[in-house]
C-alpha cells in the first residue's frame, strides 16, 4: 500500500523548471532559505538550498531528510519535494509565514504582551503533541527551542510547526541511553550536560519553553557558560519574577515537576494528561465532535487509486486549509500520540450526533478503509483524506501535480510499473486488480497513461 513518502518527489531536473524563487527569507551555515512559488499551481513554499561543497555533516542532513519523509503530524513541518543537481540540494517545504515562535515571544515581551496561561496552554499542547508523536515513534528531538518552532501564518490561532531534526536521535526503545552533548545550552537538561540521557531531555526543553512563554525570561541564565551549566545541574531556578504572582499554582506545579532529575521527570504523555494542559487547551475533550462520518463512508467506497490521489492532495494541504480537520483529529486522538486507533475512532463516533447508523462491523470496515497503509492505525493524512470534500478540494492543477509525482521518470507518461511503485500491490490478486484499473485509464490502449487520460480517468471513476 502507498505511504506518505510516496508523495515526496525526488528530482534531478533543474528546479527552475518547476519553481520560481521569490526572495531569500533566511540563511545559516547549511545554506539559504527562499520563498518560492510553484510555476504550475502558484502555491508558495519554502525552499532550503544547500551548497553540497559546504555540507559539513552529511549524516545529520540525511537524518533530517529521512525523518521529514517519515513523519506525518499536523504540528511537524512538511517536506514536499527534493531536487538535486551537481552542486546543490533543494528541499521544498511547507511555508510558515508566521515566523519563529522565538521572534513572536521576543516581540511580545518587548511590547509587554506576554501570553496568557490559556495562550501558553494552547501553544504548549501543540508542541507536546508533536513531541509525543516523535517519542511514540522512537525519535528524540534533542534540540527543542523556540527558534525551532514556526507559526504557519500570522494569524493568532495559527498552527505551530516543529522543525530541524538534524540533531534528532532514533532509538530502539525510549529506555535507551543516549550519549553526546548536543542541543542549545539554555534548553539543555542536566543529564545531557553529563552525557547520559534519554527522551526525557525533550520534556525538560518543553519546560524551558513554557517558562519563557509565561514570563518572557529563561529559567536558567548566566553569561558564563560554566556557571550556567552549574545552575542547570543544580536545578537553580525560581518564580521570583513579578509576573509569576499572576500565574496559577497549577502552572508552577507543572514546571516544578519538569525541572527535576531525569528519573523523576514525567513523560510528555504525562504532561499532556495534566490538569493544567487539559483544562486550558482550546479543544476541551468535553466538546461535541462535528464530523461528517457519512462523508467518510463515501470515501471508503472509492478505489485505491482515487484514495491515493486524495491522500496526495491532503498531504499538500496547508495548515490553514486543514484547520478544522486538525481540530477534529486532535479531539479524537485521546492520548495525543499522533495516530488514531480503532477504539479512538469508535469513541469519536459515540461523541457525535450521527445522521447515519453504524454498527460494530461497519465501524471496523470504516476504520480499515481509512487505514490505507494497513499498519493498524489511522494517521493524520489518512484521516484528513477521509474527511476532505475531495470534489471541492481537488482541482485540475492538483491532478497535474499528482500526475508528475506518479511519473517518476519524467517521461510525460505513466507506465504500469510506475503505477505499482506508488500503489504498492501486496499480492498477485491486488496486482491484477491494479492492472484492470490501469487499463481503464489507458483509453487509447497504447500501454501508457498520459496527463489527459489521467485527469479524465480520475473524473470518471
Amino acid at each position: 500500500m502507498f505511504k506518505k513518502s510516496s508523495f515526496i518527489g525526488v528530482h534531478t531536473e533543474k528546479i527552475e523548471k518547476y519553481y520560481q524563487f521569490i526572495k531569500e527569507i533566511g540563511h545559516g551555515s547549511f545554506g539559504h532559505v527562499y520563498r518560492c512559488q510553484s510555476i504550475s499551481t502558484g502555491n508558495a513554499y519554502a525552499c532550503k538550498k544547500f551548497d553540497k561543497k559546504f555540507i559539513k555533516n552529511k549524516k545529520r542532513l540525511k537524518t533530517e531528510i529521512d525523518l521529514l519523509r517519515a513523519t506525518d503530524h499536523p504540528n511537524i513541518i512538511k517536506l514536499y519535494e527534493i531536487f538535486e543537481d551537481k552542486n546543490h540540494l533543494y528541499l521544498i517545504m511547507e511555508e510558515c509565514s508566521g515566523g519563529e515562535l522565538f521572534y513572536r515571544l521576543a516581540m511580545n515581551a518587548k511590547n509587554n504582551k506576554l501570553y496568557t496561561e490559556k495562550d501558553a496552554a494552547k501553544l504548549m499542547k501543540q508542541i507536546l503533541e508533536a513531541v509525543n508523536y516523535l517519542h511514540y515513534h522512537g525519535v528524540c528531538h534533542r534540540d527543542l527551542k523556540p527558534e525551532n518552532i514556526l507559526l504557519s501564518s500570522m494569524e493568532e490561532n495559527s498552527q505551530l510547526k516543529l522543525i530541524d531534526f538534524g540533531l534528532s536521535k532514533v532509538v530502539n526503545t525510549m529506555d535507551d541511553i543516549i550519549k553526546g552533548k548536543v542541543g542549545t545550552l539554555y534548553y539543555m537538561a542536566p543529564e545531557v550536560i553529563l552525557g547520559n540521557y534519554n527522551e526525557k531531555c525533550d520534556v525538560w526543553s518543553c519546560g524551558v519553553i513554557l517558562y519563557i512563554m509565561l514570563s518572557g525570561n529563561p529559567p536558567f541564565f548566566d553569561n558564563d557558560k560554566e556557571k550556567l551549566k552549574e545552575k542547570i545541574c543544580n536545578l537553580e531556578y525560581n518564580f521570583d519574577l513579578p509576573i509569576f504572582s499572576k500565574i496559577s499554582e497549577d502552572a508552577k506545579d507543572l514546571l516544578k515537576q519538569i525541572f527535576v532529575n531525569n528519573e523523576n521527570r514525567p513523560t510528555i504523555s504525562d504532561i499532556l494528561n495534566s490538569t493544567w494542559v487539559k483544562e486550558n487547551a482550546p479543544n476541551a475533550s468535553s466538546e461535541s465532535l462535528n464530523i461528517d462520518w457519512g462523508h467518510i463512508q463515501k470515501y471508503s467506497k472509492l478505489n485505491l487509486f482515487q484514495k491515493s490521489v486524495i491522500n496526495f492532495r491532503a498531504f499538500h494541504m496547508s495548515a490553514n486549509e486543514a484547520q478544522e480537520y486538525i481540530d477534529m483529529f486532535k479531539l479524537i486522538d485521546e492520548n495525543s500520540d499522533g495516530v488514531l486507533t480503532l477504539e479512538e475512532i469508535k469513541n469519536g463516533i459515540e461523541q457525535c450526533k450521527l445522521k447515519v447508523n453504524l454498527n460494530e462491523e461497519s465501524i471496523v470496515k470504516l476504520f480499515n478503509d481509512m487505514d490505507i497503509d494497513k499498519n493498524g492505525l489511522v494517521n493524520y493524512t489518512e484521516f484528513l483524506s477521509a474527511l476532505m470534500d475531495y470534489e471541492k478540494n481537488i482541482k485540475k492543477e492538483h491532478l497535474i501535480e499528482c500526475f508528475k509525482n506518479y511519473d517518476t521518470d519524467n517521461s510525460g507518461k505513466i507506465d504500469f510499473m510506475e503505477f505499482c511503485t506508488i500503489l504498492r500491490p501486496q499480492n498477485e490478486n491486488e496486482k491484477k486488480e491494479l492492472k484492470d484499473l490501469y487499463n481503464r485509464f489507458d483509453i487509447d490502449g497504447d500501454g501508457e497513461i498520459d496527463i489527459g487520460e489521467f485527469i479524465e480517468g480520475f473524473k470518471k471513476l
